[in-house]
Formats: C-alpha cells, sequence, structure tokens
C-alpha cells in the first residue's frame, strides 16, 4: 500500500508540475542597420560621366538644345587654349575640380582670365548636374574629377593633391 501510496503521490507532482504556469523572458536587442556606401560603383559611374562629358573626342556631336550639350560644345570651344595655358604653367587643376591661376593674377592675360572664369563657370554647373543625374553631391562630382586629372596628368601640368600641395608632374 505504501507503495501504491507513493506511486500516486508521484503521479500527481508530475500532472501537477505540467500544470504549472511557467514565464521565460527572451531578451531582444535592437538591430542596427547601417547605410552601405556603394562609392565603387557611384566612383565608376560619375567617373565615366565626367569622362564622356570634359574629355569626350570632337567626333560626337553633342546635343545643343540641352544645357548640357550647350556645356559640352563650350569645354570643346576652349579645350586648346586651356591646354596651352597649362602647358605653360599658367593654370593649374586645383583638387576641387577647378583650374586657379599659377601666377600672379597680374601677369595674367586678360584672355587667360576669362577663359579661367569661364571654365569654371561651366564645370561648377556641370558638376550640380551630372550631381543631380547621379544622385550625390556637386562636391563629390568635382573632386572626382579633380582626382581623375591627377591620375591621368600630362607631364608638366601643375595639379593640386587632396591635402592642398600643388605639384607638376
Amino acid at each position: 500500500m505504501k507503495t501504491t501510496t507513493f506511486a500516486a503521490a508521484a503521479t500527481l507532482a508530475i500532472l501537477s508540475a505540467g500544470c504549472l504556469k511557467t514565464q521565460n523572458e527572451v531578451e531582444i536587442k535592437p538591430i542596427e542597420i547601417k547605410p552601405m556606401q556603394i562609392t565603387i560603383d557611384l566612383n565608376v559611374k560619375v567617373d565615366k560621366e565626367l569622362d564622356n562629358v570634359l574629355d569626350s573626342p570632337q567626333t560626337i556631336a553633342p546635343d545643343t538644345g540641352t544645357e548640357k550639350g550647350r556645356l559640352i560644345a563650350s569645354f570643346r570651344e576652349r579645350r586648346d587654349a586651356l591646354k596651352t595655358l597649362k602647358t605653360q604653367g599658367v593654370l593649374g587643376e586645383n583638387n576641387r575640380g577647378l583650374l586657379e591661376l599659377r601666377i600672379p593674377a597680374t601677369e595674367a592675360t586678360a584672355e587667360a582670365a576669362l577663359l579661367l572664369t569661364a571654365e569654371n563657370t561651366a564645370r561648377t554647373r556641370m558638376y550640380e548636374i551630372i550631381a543631380q543625374e547621379q544622385n550625390t553631391t556637386a562636391d563629390f562630382v568635382a573632386s572626382r574629377r579633380a582626382a581623375r586629372v591627377a591620375e591621368r596628368a600630362p607631364a608638366g601640368l601643375w595639379y593640386q593633391t587632396a591635402q592642398g600641395e600643388w605639384l607638376k608632374k
């Protein structure tokens, strides 16, 4: 009888334990999702667009019915004169994607000053257009242009490094 009572009590204890309410807590920490910058793709797209716009061959006629096309045509009109001024060391490419005088302003010709102003104005506007098309900033486009110039600069060209130092290739 003691065995039966013990077995019944053990069975009752086991069955009761199954009916007990238990509570488990699991801590869930928030997951931080950081935006990924896909700079390689953006660099490639911007570089390609800059090459098409600023370094495009003369054989491809720009669509002068658009602002972008008119800017491309204006770049081509100034290209040879600017190349001469850069070769002479009058102008250099700064680290913001613009031209800068490398000689005292008092020694620059009126033509050099006009070309410099026209080119920088057109470049600034083109950087804005490309930035809008590529969903980035004009400063980013300009810095990509400056980096490309530093990489590809021909011998004798003045260019400014990202750190602000002027070098002659």
